[in-house]
């Protein structure tokens, strides 16, 4: 992913100790940039 090669996005794969559990579990994506999280979230200034 373009994102996570210059580092704007970080993946944190899903961790769980139970091998035989039916559930999957995906991995969480961190935005590293705060003004780009604030953008694709749609906040502006006055919202913060």
């Amino acid at each position: 992913m373009l994102l996570s090669r210059i580092f704007l996005l970080e993946e944190l794969r899903a961790w769980h100790n139970n091998r035989l559990s039916r559930l999957i579990k995906t991995p969480k994506l961190h935005v590293r940039d705060t003004g780009l999280a604030r953008t694709l979230l749609g906040l502006n200034t006055e919202m913060l």
